[in-house]
């Protein structure tokens, strides 16, 4: 199917699915597992380096849990405007590989990343730049996951089964990273700053290269029955618009936002479980 060929906003007749053998489906859930698993641990924002940072602003920068919340509202902001990093995951198509080009170019860009402020000299300000741009990177490769999800399980009839499989594959990273970053948190304690530091940012240049490396796969089962169905635009404000103006958007947005509402959680909790309880960074 061509671009030309896509539904339009005035076609309300959209190509049928294809429906494909358990065999062909079950390859396809397991890319997108393995996909969910390495993209979450990689996350700046809640994978493997979300506790130990934490704990080096708290224990090495000696901030205070308001100090640690507005340093992550400020590196999180393009958090915020995740919906821009999707519009342009909808225009873009880095290397001519669509959304494998957009995980190679900005996994590389993020172990560049990583890597140069692993041997920067480290500073509050240095640490919020490099978290604020990581965090951005991650984004652009968190669309393309989400896009290329989407369009497959619409377009092979299976979007339960793949929103299933993000479910329970992402339930792994979000559980290995905290008990791994715990541990990991406790052995930064016992070395010096810049080599704590040094630590955080080499790991996490070692996770961001393990997303260049599953973005140079290209099972036959995800990419060769998918069809293109992005449509070039006249502007990027005309999507926006678009998006803005469709409503189904914003219960599914109210729900996701009262989900994740949990304020008694994260920063508050750590400080309360380490400075009240004397808990050591594992527990």
């Amino acid at each position: 199917m061509s671009l030309a060929d896509a539904p339009s906003d005035r076609d309300p007749f959209a190509v049928a699915p294809t429906v494909l053998p358990a065999s062909e489906r079950f390859r396809i859930l397991l890319y997108f597992g393995g996909l969910t698993v390495i993209l979450a641990l990689a996350d700046p924002a809640g994978g493997l380096l979300d506790i130990p940072l934490s704990f080096y602003l708290k224990n090495r920068l000696g901030l205070t849990a308001k100090q640690v919340a507005i340093f992550q509202a400020i590196a999180g902001l393009p958090l915020v405007v995740a919906f821009l990093f999707g519009l342009a995951r909808d225009r873009w198509n880095l290397l001519g590989r669509r959304d494998r080009g957009l995980m190679l170019v900005f996994g590389a860009v993020c172990a560049a990343l990583y890597l140069g402020f692993a041997f920067a000299p480290m500073s509050y300000d240095v640490l919020l730049l490099a978290i604020f741009l990581i965090t951005a990177c991650t984004l652009f490769m968190d669309a393309a996951e989400s896009g290329l999800a989407s369009v497959v399980g619409q377009q092979h009839a299976m979007p339960g089964q793949m929103s299933a499989t993000w479910s329970a594959f992402s339930a792994v990273p979000a559980v290995g990273a905290l008990l791994l970053g715990g541990y990991f948190s406790d052995w930064l304690e016992h070395q010096d700053g810049a080599r704590a530091a040094r630590a955080l940012f080499l790991v996490g240049a070692a996770t961001s290269l393990m997303i260049v490396l599953y973005a140079t796969l290209r099972p036959r089962a995800v990419f060769d029955g998918i069809r293109d169905e992005r449509l070039d635009s006249d502007h990027p404000m005309r999507d926006l618009r678009r998006l803005l103006r469709h409503r189904p958007i914003y219960p599914a947005l109210i729900i996701w936002m009262l989900w994740n509402f949990a304020p008694g959680s994260s920063t508050p909790l750590q400080y309360y479980l380490q400075n009240t309880l004397k808990a050591p960074d594992s527990v």
